[in-house]
């Protein structure tokens, strides 16, 4: 067993007895580590106070790959203010929201991702600072690039059946009658949007030219700075992250993100994206 420092940012802290508590830090090279932090909930070392959930900085522990559970010796956070995340509901909702997701994809040690981890907190800074109309275009930015990282990047550029461009297809839609019949219509188990010649009668939400653009604004990382229709562009994404993870239970943290949401919304929910 040797000693073994890495930056990694906490994802989550449970009470495993009264004076301890097993924390799961994501990190760059070994993804999600389980740490066991003996007395942390009775001391107030400077490490133990830095164990603020979202903290980033740098994690030592002992560490050996065939352990589930490794032993914590430190946390020096060297970046940001999770504090910042409680300024508003939805902030906080969706950082939850982007560990849960890390969290259930259920990484094994040894199976880190640097590109995860640097847009896992590069998110994170980004909530933290925020104005509050952009921070339901950051989360939802946020969370498509994270299911990208896991392999389940969507498709909002081309038809996932025949192939065409969308751009092409909307651009020969009829000017006047015929547009609720020329609108794609997402496929979420087939990962992107059908054209509206491929969408037949399938069940996926339709999704018209400005929810689209929308959508791949998001999910290209650059997020508008307003989002009208919020609320139900999370619902597409949660649906399309449940069966593409595997899920057979909601996210938990699901509901308060939409509590938020509509919380803060005078958005309206655009005709074409429901």
């Amino acid at each position: 067993m040797s000693a073994l420092t890495v930056p990694a940012v906490l994802l989550r802290a449970h009470p495993y007895s009264e004076s301890s508590r097993i924390l799961r830090f994501l990190t760059p090279e070994l993804g999600v580590v389980a740490v066991l932090a003996r007395g942390v909930r009775t001391r107030n070392s400077r490490g133990a106070s830095a164990l603020e959930t979202f903290a980033r900085g740098e994690l030592t522990m002992d560490f050996r790959l065939e352990r589930d559970l490794q032993h914590f010796r430190d946390f020096r956070p060297d970046a940001g203010d999770p504090r910042r995340l409680g300024r508003d509901l939805l902030p906080f909702a969706g950082a939850s929201y982007l560990a849960e997701m890390v969290l259930v994809h259920a990484m094994e040690e040894g199976e880190g991702s640097p590109e995860l981890f640097d847009h896992f907190t590069g998110a994170l800074a980004e909530l933290e600072t925020a104005s509050p109309e952009r921070v339901p275009g950051v989360f939802l930015s946020a969370a498509w690039g994270i299911l990208s990282d896991f392999g389940f990047p969507p498709d909002f550029r081309n038809c996932v059946v025949c192939g065409v461009s969308l751009d092409a297809a909307e651009g020969d839609a009829p000017a006047e009658g015929g547009q609720e019949h020329e609108l794609a219509r997402f496929d979420i188990e087939a990962g992107g949007l059908r054209c509206a010649g491929c969408g037949g009668a399938g069940t996926g939400p339709r999704i018209g030219p400005g929810a689209r653009a929308a959508l791949t604004a998001l999910a290209a990382g650059t997020p508008p700075d307003t989002l009208p229709g919020a609320a139900a562009h999370f619902g597409i994404l949660d649906r399309f992250a449940l069966v593409h993870l595997g899920l057979s239970r909601v996210f938990r943290s699901a509901d308060l993100v939409r509590t938020a949401l509509h919380r803060g919304s005078a958005r309206m929910v655009p005709q074409d994206s429901a």
